[in-house]
């Protein structure tokens, strides 16, 4: 049976630059104004889950504020910024769409249907559209084509296509959007005609757009804008062309392979084709074949002949992919190392400040590819005062060259994807004196069935400090020759270049440039014991020891991160079900007398019950052989040693009754950019979980055995644990569980010297050791 949801109440202390209370200060939350007293205090009472609020005062630049179950008690400071004359605000979303499963779920009814589309976009960002829409400036990489064309207009032949009705453009008008960049992969998903009717729906909701035309020319013309009378240049461009994977079609005399499935027989199916112009006669050739013709060749066409003979080839071959405008078509600006310097330098002829926004690197990686640093660097060098960038839909870091900074990406602001890792994002915060960068800031945001939310507690910390350890990271992403893999590859960095240190301050978190003390953090741990990490911030991933000594001592981190059960999303719900597939009856999130904290997972059964009872998250954990590799004499080798896995959890049981977890692995495999990615179940195993009933809380450690990730010599990178209650002998059981993490272990003298987000230490050796290494606080 649930327990009431109690509430709790948040001080808020509003001051200003010099830390003196702000005249006239309130807070607005819920329709509801309060005004802060002569001290800057204000108190929100009665409050079920965590609050999203702006304080504000005149003459100072309003703030947006997240708070939750865990400033209960505490005093929340919030440091109001001047808005002097030439001070503004940019707010600069991550990758965003509104179509594919908000309008067709997998399950349930649709968020955004299309006989309502406006009302249901409006809806889905309204939890965050309050705190972006605080920005002069907003911006968002609008990553999809945007019309009510039916999916036959769609480019043919394109993995994944992305369209979103034109009545769904509310949603920017909502969030205070003021400028689409369309630099991207999915603009020209519906072809020219698509690009139009982009450009038609952001006219009526009054959002200009930059970095995409249905006319080629016109997708690399700059956007001037004027935001409290600082001339503001944005320019954005994308190195994702395409071409990758024509380069990845078969050619003449390739294998058609077993099982080609009919929908894929196309690409070795010859066509006739040839053109005089590339001095290629006409012969019936695979599509492959032909674009190694084209590509060859066009270096030396001018022009207009290379459009032409692009026009020839892609009616015969209209498979052939090229989203970026280019050869005669529309499409987004592609990043050319000798045209788009020069059109930052001209842009800063014309504005006081330049945007640079780039679409760039590799899908899901942690830290940006060689080529996107390149560039980013580049456009620095050419007079841009930012870089902001796009299209990895994860998370990465930050860094300051030359004192300007660069967001390598943002994460997901507005998506549908079904990944983990794509769940979490921020929106980065910039304050300006004209030209002049004051302040930069994360506000963590989380995508929880597809609505973004603003967070609070451990799930903001936890993107927070996953963000920090990026910055720190030093490191690449690129293909390893030796076996094609692309990998996170240590490198050197530059002189000009320097990390980025992330501050929590009030409800967000600072970007900067100042590096933080090092303190010290003990721990004791007994034979064969494990203990979490109490320490906000990151830490010596060496726990202070040699490379090679105690072996015994392993680091882990909670690869999951939903297992506290805690509500920590500011939306109109209090819940603490973020990420796993309750119902509310049989499985559900109780608030109550939790192992920690306030919320628990709880499955009923009945033993007259024959319905199957189990929960999981609603998405697979990733796993990661290595994290981090190196290059010794030109060979990429692991520099952090091996992972091993546990599940661990509390848990109680009211009744003798059977309750297991099951495993199951998976290699996911998207390396084939002509293909459909695969998902390869590779084993499941399933194991009891031991606890006596009584209604005790219990700790439970699940070992995950090595067999169960490596099959047949193919490695899982995914895992998904279901929790399942088995029917009692009488009545009623019901099975709690709190406080769970899938703690990715590693031998912590071996690790690379880094500092990490690591939550756990264990000892598995036969004597009890006593620690201390270093931290990095986040707080100052």
């Amino acid at each position: 049976m649930s327990v009431e949801i109690p509430t709790f109440s948040v001080s808020l202390k509003i001051v200003g630059e010099n830390g003196d209370p702000v005249p006239g200060a309130t807070v607005a939350a819920k329709g509801v104004t309060l005004p802060a007293d002569a001290q800057g205090a204000v108190q929100i009472t009665r409050l079920s889950g965590p609050l999203h609020a702006t304080a504000s005062a005149p003459g100072h630049l309003a703030e947006p504020v997240v708070a939750g179950w865990e400033d209960k008690g505490k005093v929340l400071t919030i440091r109001l910024l001047s808005a002097k004359e030439g001070r503004w605000v940019m707010h600069s979303g991550g990758d965003m769409m509104l179509g594919r499963r908000y309008q067709t779920p997998v399950e349930g009814t649709p968020l955004i249907p299309l006989d309502n589309a406006a009302e249901g976009a409006r809806n889905v960002v309204k939890d965050v559209a309050q705190a972006f829409a605080l920005g002069d400036l907003g911006t968002v990489n609008l990553e999809t084509a945007v019309s009510d064309l039916p999916s036959s207009a769609a480019y043919p032949g394109k993995r994944f296509v992305l369209n979103s009705p034109s009545a769904a453009m509310s949603a920017l008008k909502e969030l205070g959007v003021d400028v689409a960049f369309l630099a991207n992969n999915h603009t020209r998903d519906y072809g020219e005609e698509g690009l139009r009717r982009t450009k038609t729906a952001l006219d009526v909701q009054g959002v200009k757009y930059q970095g995409a035309s249905d006319v080629e020319a016109a997708a690399y013309e700059p956007l001037v804008v004027s935001v409290k009378g600082v001339r503001v240049g944005l320019l954005s461009w994308t190195s994702v062309t395409g071409t990758v994977v024509n380069d990845s079609y078969p050619v003449d005399g390739d294998p058609v392979p077993a099982n080609l499935p009919a929908d894929e027989a196309w690409q070795y199916q010859p066509r006739s084709w040839g053109y005089a112009g590339l001095s290629v006669p006409v012969a019936s050739r695979r599509i492959g074949s032909a674009w190694r013709l084209f590509r060859d060749g066009e270096a030396s066409l001018t022009e207009p002949e290379r459009a032409a003979a692009w026009a020839s080839l892609s009616a015969v071959y209209p498979e052939l992919q090229d989203w970026v405008a280019r050869r005669g078509h529309g499409g987004g600006a592609m990043w050319r190392d000798s045209q788009s310097p020069a059109a930052i330098a001209a842009l800063k002829q014309q504005a006081d400040l330049a945007v640079v926004q780039l679409h760039s690197g590799y899908q899901y990686a942690a830290v940006p590819s060689d080529t996107l640093r390149a560039n980013a660097h580049a456009a620095i060098d050419a007079g841009a005062d930012i870089v902001i960038c796009h299209h990895p839909h994860v998370t990465q870091g930050f860094e300051w060259y030359k004192g300007h900074l660069i967001a390598y990406s943002l994460g997901n602001f507005v998506f549908d994807q079904d990944f983990l890792a794509t769940f979490s994002g921020f929106f980065l915060r910039t304050v300006w004196d004209g030209s002049t960068l004051v302040e930069a800031r994360l506000v963590p945001t989380e995508l929880s069935a597809y609505r973004p939310v603003p967070t609070s507690g451990a799930a903001s910390l936890r993107t927070a400090l996953g963000v920090w350890e990026k910055c720190l990271l030093g490191a690449e992403f690129r293909r390893d020759p030796a076996d094609d893999v692309t990998k996170t590859i240590e490198i050197d960095q530059d002189a000009d270049t320097v990390a980025a240190h992330v501050i929590r301050d009030g409800s967000s978190y600072l970007i900067t440039s100042q590096v933080p003390p090092r303190v010290p953090v003990d721990m004791v741990l007994s034979p064969g014991a494990s203990a979490s990490v109490t320490f906000d911030g990151l830490i010596d991933s060496r726990l202070g020891l040699t490379p090679g000594s105690a072996a015994g001592l392993l680091i882990g981190r909670d690869l999951f991160g939903w297992g506290r059960f805690e509500d920590e999303t500011a939306d109109a719900s209090a819940d603490g079900s973020t990420h796993w597939t309750t119902d509310g009856t049989r499985k559900e999130v109780v608030f109550g007398d939790a192992a920690q904290g306030r919320g628990f997972l709880r499955l009923t059964r009945y033993s007259t019950s024959g319905t199957l009872v189990l929960v999981r998250p609603v998405a697979r954990v990733p796993l990661q052989q290595h994290r981090l590799y190196r290059s010794i004499n030109g060979e990429i080798v692991p520099a952090d040693p091996p992972a091993t896995y546990t599940l661990r959890f509390m848990a109680r049981i009211s009744a003798p009754a059977e309750a297991k977890v099951n495993f199951q692995s998976f290699r996911f495999d998207d390396t084939d950019p002509t293909a459909d990615p695969t998902s390869t179940v590779l084993a499941q195993q399933t194991v009891a979980i031991q606890i006596a009933s009584g209604g005790t809380w219990q700790p439970v450690e699940i070992a995950i055995p090595p067999a169960l990730l490596a099959t047949g010599g193919i490695t899982a990178n995914q895992i998904l644990f279901y929790i399942q209650l088995f029917p009692p002998t009488l009545g009623k059981a019901m099975l709690d569980i709190d406080e769970l993490e899938l703690i990715e272990w590693r031998s912590a003298s071996e690790m690379p010297a880094r500092f990490g987000a690591f939550s756990r230490v264990k000892n598995t050796g036969n004597a009890s050791v006593s620690l201390q290494f270093d931290g990095m606080p986040i707080e100052r």
